[in-house]
Protein backbone atom coordinates (compact mmCIF):
# COMPACT_ATOMS: atom_id res chain seq x y z
CA UNK A 1 0.00 0.00 0.00
CA UNK A 2 1.46 3.33 -1.03
CA UNK A 3 1.32 6.33 1.27
CA UNK A 4 0.63 9.62 -0.48
CA UNK A 5 2.19 12.88 0.61
CA UNK A 6 -0.57 15.22 1.80
CA UNK A 7 -1.22 18.68 0.38
CA UNK A 8 -0.16 20.15 3.75
CA UNK A 9 3.23 18.40 3.59
CA UNK A 10 3.77 19.56 -0.01
CA UNK A 11 3.00 23.13 1.04
CA UNK A 12 5.41 22.83 3.98
CA UNK A 13 8.19 21.67 1.63
CA UNK A 14 7.46 24.50 -0.84
CA UNK A 15 7.48 27.09 1.99
CA UNK A 16 10.76 25.73 3.39
CA UNK A 17 12.47 25.72 -0.01
CA UNK A 18 11.11 29.21 -0.83
CA UNK A 19 12.49 30.54 2.45
CA UNK A 20 15.90 28.95 1.78
CA UNK A 21 16.02 30.37 -1.75
CA UNK A 22 15.17 33.81 -0.38
CA UNK A 23 17.92 33.44 2.22
CA UNK A 24 20.43 32.47 -0.46
CA UNK A 25 19.68 35.70 -2.37
CA UNK A 26 20.11 37.74 0.79
CA UNK A 27 23.30 35.91 1.78
CA UNK A 28 25.43 38.11 -0.50
CA UNK A 29 24.43 41.18 1.53
CA UNK A 30 25.03 39.66 4.95
CA UNK A 31 28.10 39.63 7.14
CA UNK A 32 29.88 36.30 7.80
CA UNK A 33 28.64 36.49 11.40
CA UNK A 34 25.02 36.87 10.27
CA UNK A 35 25.40 33.98 7.81
CA UNK A 36 26.90 31.79 10.56
CA UNK A 37 24.03 32.67 12.91
CA UNK A 38 21.42 31.78 10.28
CA UNK A 39 23.24 28.54 9.44
CA UNK A 40 23.27 27.61 13.14
CA UNK A 41 19.55 28.34 13.49
CA UNK A 42 18.71 26.35 10.32
CA UNK A 43 20.68 23.30 11.45
CA UNK A 44 19.33 23.48 15.01
CA UNK A 45 15.74 23.66 13.73
CA UNK A 46 16.48 20.73 11.44
CA UNK A 47 17.87 18.64 14.33
CA UNK A 48 14.73 19.31 16.41
CA UNK A 49 12.37 18.63 13.50
CA UNK A 50 14.05 15.35 12.50
CA UNK A 51 14.09 14.14 16.12
CA UNK A 52 10.34 14.73 16.37
CA UNK A 53 9.78 12.89 13.09
CA UNK A 54 11.95 9.95 14.20
CA UNK A 55 10.01 9.48 17.44
CA UNK A 56 6.57 10.21 16.00
CA UNK A 57 4.14 7.33 16.53
CA UNK A 58 0.98 9.43 16.51
CA UNK A 59 -1.50 7.75 14.14
CA UNK A 60 -2.55 11.15 12.77
CA UNK A 61 0.96 12.31 11.78
CA UNK A 62 3.19 9.22 11.41
CA UNK A 63 2.65 8.94 7.63
CA UNK A 64 3.72 12.55 7.08
CA UNK A 65 6.72 12.22 9.42
CA UNK A 66 7.88 9.05 7.65
CA UNK A 67 7.51 10.74 4.24
CA UNK A 68 9.67 13.67 5.40
CA UNK A 69 12.34 11.35 6.86
CA UNK A 70 12.58 9.15 3.78
CA UNK A 71 11.96 11.85 1.20
CA UNK A 72 14.24 14.69 2.21
CA UNK A 73 15.65 14.62 5.75
CA UNK A 74 17.77 11.44 5.90
CA UNK A 75 20.39 10.08 3.51
CA UNK A 76 19.84 6.60 2.04
CA UNK A 77 22.60 5.17 4.24
CA UNK A 78 20.99 6.64 7.38
CA UNK A 79 17.57 5.29 6.36
CA UNK A 80 19.02 1.79 5.91
CA UNK A 81 20.72 1.89 9.32
CA UNK A 82 17.65 3.14 11.23
CA UNK A 83 15.33 0.70 9.44
CA UNK A 84 17.55 -2.21 10.48
CA UNK A 85 17.47 -0.99 14.10
CA UNK A 86 13.64 -0.70 13.86
CA UNK A 87 13.84 2.97 14.76
CA UNK A 88 11.90 4.09 11.66
CA UNK A 89 9.16 2.10 9.99
CA UNK A 90 9.54 0.92 6.42
CA UNK A 91 7.39 3.03 4.12
CA UNK A 92 4.04 1.56 3.10
CA UNK A 93 2.66 -1.45 4.95
CA UNK A 94 4.74 -0.93 8.13
CA UNK A 95 3.35 2.59 8.55
CA UNK A 96 -0.19 1.29 8.07
CA UNK A 97 0.46 -1.38 10.75
CA UNK A 98 1.88 1.24 13.15
CA UNK A 99 -1.18 3.47 12.64
CA UNK A 100 -3.61 0.59 13.06
CA UNK A 101 -1.91 -0.65 16.26
CA UNK A 102 -1.84 2.85 17.78
CA UNK A 103 -5.51 3.40 16.92
CA UNK A 104 -6.49 0.02 18.42
CA UNK A 105 -4.59 0.82 21.63
CA UNK A 106 -5.89 4.43 21.63
CA UNK A 107 -2.23 5.42 21.88
CA UNK A 108 -0.37 8.49 20.70
CA UNK A 109 2.81 10.31 21.67
CA UNK A 110 4.16 13.81 22.11
CA UNK A 111 7.88 14.54 21.63
CA UNK A 112 9.43 17.36 23.65
CA UNK A 113 12.97 18.37 22.65
CA UNK A 114 14.60 20.19 25.57
CA UNK A 115 18.09 20.65 24.09
CA UNK A 116 19.71 20.62 20.64
CA UNK A 117 23.34 21.78 20.76
CA UNK A 118 26.09 21.55 18.14
CA UNK A 119 29.15 19.60 19.33
CA UNK A 120 31.44 21.33 16.80
CA UNK A 121 31.50 24.79 15.21
CA UNK A 122 28.75 25.19 12.59
CA UNK A 123 31.30 26.46 10.03
CA UNK A 124 32.16 22.81 9.33
CA UNK A 125 30.25 21.12 6.50
CA UNK A 126 29.37 18.19 8.79
CA UNK A 127 28.16 18.96 12.31
CA UNK A 128 27.08 16.59 15.10
CA UNK A 129 24.25 17.75 17.37
CA UNK A 130 23.47 16.44 20.83
CA UNK A 131 19.70 16.27 21.13
CA UNK A 132 17.79 15.37 24.29
CA UNK A 133 14.25 15.48 25.56
CA UNK A 134 11.35 13.25 26.46
CA UNK A 135 8.91 11.07 24.58
CA UNK A 136 5.51 11.19 26.29
CA UNK A 137 3.28 8.24 25.42
CA UNK A 138 -0.42 8.79 26.04
CA UNK A 139 -3.18 6.19 26.16
CA UNK A 140 -6.75 7.47 25.81
CA UNK A 141 -5.37 11.00 26.11
CA UNK A 142 -3.68 10.41 29.48
CA UNK A 143 0.11 10.14 29.99
CA UNK A 144 1.11 6.48 30.28
CA UNK A 145 4.93 6.61 29.98
CA UNK A 146 7.55 9.35 29.93
CA UNK A 147 10.69 8.14 28.19
CA UNK A 148 13.78 10.39 28.36
CA UNK A 149 16.02 10.23 25.28
CA UNK A 150 19.46 11.46 24.29
CA UNK A 151 20.95 11.05 20.83
CA UNK A 152 23.67 12.34 18.54
CA UNK A 153 22.59 13.45 15.08
CA UNK A 154 25.12 14.35 12.38
CA UNK A 155 23.95 16.93 9.86
CA UNK A 156 25.61 17.84 6.59
CA UNK A 157 25.00 20.93 4.49
CA UNK A 158 24.19 19.75 0.98
CA UNK A 159 25.04 22.04 -1.97
CA UNK A 160 22.61 20.18 -4.23
CA UNK A 161 19.81 21.32 -1.89
CA UNK A 162 20.99 24.96 -1.79
CA UNK A 163 22.64 24.53 1.59
CA UNK A 164 19.69 22.67 3.13
CA UNK A 165 21.02 20.20 5.71
CA UNK A 166 20.43 16.45 5.63
CA UNK A 167 21.00 13.94 8.41
CA UNK A 168 23.78 11.49 7.56
CA UNK A 169 23.85 9.58 10.86
CA UNK A 170 21.93 9.08 14.12
CA UNK A 171 23.38 7.34 17.19
CA UNK A 172 21.90 6.60 20.60
CA UNK A 173 18.26 6.23 19.54
CA UNK A 174 16.78 2.81 20.25
CA UNK A 175 13.51 0.95 19.86
CA UNK A 176 12.96 1.43 23.64
CA UNK A 177 13.22 5.24 23.28
CA UNK A 178 10.17 5.06 21.04
CA UNK A 179 8.00 2.45 22.75
CA UNK A 180 9.46 2.15 26.24
CA UNK A 181 10.70 -1.07 27.83
CA UNK A 182 7.94 -3.67 27.91
CA UNK A 183 6.84 -4.71 31.38
CA UNK A 184 8.23 -8.14 32.35
CA UNK A 185 5.58 -10.86 32.20
CA UNK A 186 5.58 -13.70 34.71
CA UNK A 187 5.35 -17.13 33.16
CA UNK A 188 3.23 -19.90 34.69
CA UNK A 189 6.45 -21.70 35.59
CA UNK A 190 7.79 -18.63 37.44
CA UNK A 191 4.49 -18.19 39.28
CA UNK A 192 4.56 -21.83 40.39
CA UNK A 193 8.02 -21.51 41.97
CA UNK A 194 7.46 -20.59 45.61
CA UNK A 195 10.51 -22.13 47.21
CA UNK A 196 14.10 -20.94 46.89
CA UNK A 197 16.51 -23.21 45.08
CA UNK A 198 13.86 -24.65 42.73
Amino acid sequence: MEIKITVASKMAVIKTLSALIALSFLAGCESPEQQAKERTETMQKMAVQVTKHLLDRNPVTISESTNFLRGQELTDQCIAKLSKLEVIPNAGLDVVKEKSLAEDEKRMNVVEVTSAVASLPIDKATTPFKVSGKNIIKVQGKPDKVIPFSLTMTLKLTPEMQGYPRVIDVNGLTHEDIYGTPAPTMTKEAKGKKHRGH
